[in-house]
């Protein structure tokens, strides 16, 4: 049924995901993206409220209303990525492009909205609407649990998905437990003392302090993660000095590490703290460290997770109903599972004519996906509540 009545409105959702498209914003700053997507739902007949300064929540009661609160999130940020697609609805924002996807999470959200009005008679309880800013800061979902989405009514279980270029059009990847690494995403500042290049005593050298500090950390890791633990250390900035000839005074680094074991994750934290003080005594200077954001691992429930797994099978195939991860790319949906029973799922967008990754200026879905992920969210919605199938 669902599947059917999503490939119904397939053109609608392409055309949600292209007016998103063109109006891509950053983290919080989304205005224009909560002002359509507001527009949209008060035309359905729904309340949108903010939550997290741009987020929205909108609650679907069916004819019977009593039941379980059923929560189904889409993430709403785009990237600081300049589209280079040449799309007829590319990005009207300089330096900013939907690149992940979340222009499609938000059209198949709209979606199940509009399917679960239509057909109010056919389900009982009540669906929670998530719409989140902020994902891409690792930030979002945190700040909405804490304003309280969760609550009045209790939400009892969330549900969200992600459109996924690794897997062709069709397919669906769903895992219990561990699905997606934790994120923790820092900045580092080493302050040292200028001084003639000739004269290299005379000052404290922050380039080299930090060329340690890179080189010796990773190596270090190596030898204090167990073997069989996944995790990865990335430095993806350093900023520093003023000329060749002068001992840099201060040099600026930004990386991220990962891993799937919160165990992992709280060594990596230790040996950061250890390592610091130790670059500190060899070569005299100061430095400053700071957590920017953070994520934990995403742990889908497991019996949801298949249960959910079962129902996908049912609706789409076996053949296209695979276990994939767990993945090392991060998702603040890891905030609600902390809170209560969810699961997160990966939906093919991809295939041979989709070459390039999220993230990149070129990204782009296969557009069929659109109705495939909003039948999946309705058929969760099944699996968390007892919808009618």
């Amino acid at each position: 049924m669902w599947l059917d009545k999503s490939r119904e409105i397939e053109q609608q959702l392409i055309d949600w995901r292209r007016e998103f498209h063109k109006i891509p914003e950053l983290g919080f700053d989304l205005e224009k993206t909560a002002a359509h997507l507001g527009k949209i739902l008060q035309e359905m007949g729904l309340k949108p409220r903010r939550y997290a300064g741009t987020g929205l929540v909108a609650d679907i009661e069916a004819d019977d209303p009593i039941g379980p609160v059923i929560g189904l999130r889409a993430d709403m940020d785009a990237m600081p990525v300049e589209e280079d697609t040449g799309h007829s609805f590319a990005s009207e924002h300089p330096g900013a492009m939907h690149a992940c996807g979340h222009d499609a999470h938000m059209a198949i959200l709209l979606g199940a909205a509009k399917l679960l009005i239509e057909n109010s008679d056919k389900w009982k309880g009540r669906v929670r609407l998530i719409f989140q800013p902020a994902e891409e800061l690792v930030s979002g979902a945190r700040k909405m649990i804490s304003e309280g989405v969760l609550e009045n009514p209790k939400v009892e279980a969330v549900f969200g998905l992600h459109i996924w270029q690794v897997m062709e059009f069709g397919k669906i990847g769903i895992k219990p437990g561990v699905f997606m690494a934790s994120a923790d995403n820092f900045s580092i500042t080493i302050n040292g003392k200028a001084a003639h290049g000739a004269m290299p005593h005379e000052g404290r050298d922050s380039v080299a302090a930090a060329a340690d500090l890179i080189h010796g950390l990773q190596a270090n890791l190596t030898r204090v993660v167990p073997t069989v633990e996944s995790y990865v250390l990335t430095f993806g900035k350093i900023n520093g000095g003023t000329k060749g000839n002068i001992v840099a005074e201060k040099v600026e680094i930004d990386g991220t590490f990962r891993t799937f074991s919160p165990e992992v994750r709280e060594i990596i934290k230790k040996r950061f703290a250890d390592f610091l003080e130790s670059i500190e005594k060899a070569h005299g200077v100061k430095t400053e460290y700071k957590l920017l954001n953070s994520a934990p691992p995403l742990i889908n429930d497991g019996e949801l997770a298949k249960k959910l797994e079962k129902e996908f099978v049912d609706l789409f195939g076996p053949e296209e109903v695979i276990r994939f991860g767990p993945v090392l790319p991060s998702e603040d949906f890891a905030e609600f599972c902390r809170k209560v029973p969810s699961v997160f799922f990966f939906l093919g967008g991809g295939g041979k004519d989709f070459e390039f990754p999220h993230h990149h200026g070129r990204f782009d879905i296969d557009e069929r996906a659109l109705p495939y992920g909003t039948a999946a969210l309705l058929r969760a919605v099944e699996a968390g509540s007892g919808l009618e199938a």
